[in-house]
């Protein structure tokens, strides 16, 4: 149920964001990425599905949503992420933890909605 809602968040709320990005935002030509990794010394998992690009000004821009696994809770973060000469910033994020993977499942789908559509963070100054 978890990894179907992973998939279904990245082949649609991270494809579409990905597509509806301005030609100036240079992105990866391999559209949204997926990823899965062991967290270092422990028992904890996660995956991110993600787009980057960067913008025009030199800003990069992440829109990323994570899920950590753990025997004690699943973790669901969405952030929009800017990166300048100065380091990293969350411009946008949320966060839910539950202990039910239908809770879980449903958490994906709303949080990848809510963070693709944060698209306004692809134009402007850094503080857009």
């Amino acid at each position: 149920m978890i990894f179907r809602a992973l998939a279904v968040a990245r082949d649609e709320a991270f494809y579409r964001l990905a597509l509806s990005l301005p030609d100036t935002v240079t992105q990866s030509p391999y559209g949204p990425t997926f990823r899965i990794f062991k967290v270092f010394e422990s028992l904890e998992s996660l995956v991110v599905v993600a787009v980057a690009g960067s913008r025009p000004d030199g800003i990069d821009v992440c829109w990323s949503l994570v899920v950590r696994a753990s025997d004690a809770k699943i973790l669901v973060e969405a952030t929009v992420e800017l990166t300048d000469e100065e380091g990293t910033r969350d411009v946008y994020s949320q966060s839910h933890s539950t202990l039910d993977a239908v809770t879980a499942a449903r958490l994906i789908g709303e949080c990848s909605a809510d963070v693709c559509a944060q698209t306004h963070w692809a134009i402007g100054s850094a503080n857009a």
